[in-house]
């Protein structure tokens, strides 16, 4: 560490009210998959941003904590098939955690539009993880956090995950039974799915994920 590097230090948290002000959405609306009818969403708890000075470097570090994704559902019948009401559950709770995510990919790209190559670090419980699983591949067709990454034709904008650098096994922060996607694997169109480095049924990148 280089000497001196914290002798001028400040931190200070950003007032929830200046990140509306950008913005210019307190509240969004919200449609359910497939649905005309329109709702509003907010966040469920607001990002907290931590503004870190080290001399003259200025950091922001976005705390989060989007919606759970819990479902009281039950999630199969008796004869071990997926019910509707488990599926309609989880997709309404998906839909509002990507509206969440997309409101801080919001806020992230209006900062750019005020300060050149900003430094800006998100971290927290997202409820999420990157890559596809069963709803993703059937129902919503994308992810939550490809929403907070950003564009890929904006490279420098761009957001990376913390372990972008490690070897494709060791990309995991968590280790569970995902029963889910353990029984997805038994349909004939998993046989498509592409390799992966790990297993996904046990092996997840799953909240409290950093990106920059």
């Amino acid at each position: 560490m280089r000497d001196g590097l914290f002798q001028d230090t400040q931190a200070k948290l950003l007032d929830p009210a200046i990140w509306r002000d950008l913005t210019a959405q307190p509240s969004w609306s919200l449609h359910r998959w497939g649905e005309f009818q329109t709702r509003t969403h907010r966040h469920w708890r607001h990002p907290q941003t931590l503004i870190l000075k080290l001399n003259q470097i200025e950091i922001e570090m976005i705390g989060t904590h989007l919606k759970s994704k819990i479902n009281r559902k039950k999630a199969f019948d008796d004869q071990g098939q997926l019910q509707a009401g488990y599926i309609e559950e989880a997709m309404n709770a998906r839909v509002k955690l990507t509206t969440e995510a997309f409101d801080i990919r919001r806020y992230i790209e209006r900062r750019f539009e005020q300060t050149p190559s900003p430094q800006i670090f998100v971290c927290g419980d997202m409820n999420d993880g990157p890559g596809r699983k069963f709803f993703e591949r059937e129902f919503l067709f994308f992810d939550l956090i490809s929403n907070l990454q950003g564009d890929v034709f904006s490279a420098q904008r761009f957001l990376n995950h913390a372990l972008f650098d490690f070897e494709g096994e060791l990309r995991w922060s968590t280790q569970f039974n995902d029963k889910l996607e353990t029984w997805s694997r038994t349909l004939p169109q998993a046989q498509a799915l592409p390799s992966e480095p790990v297993d996904s049924r046990r092996f997840q990148l799953l909240d409290h994920i950093l990106f920059t």
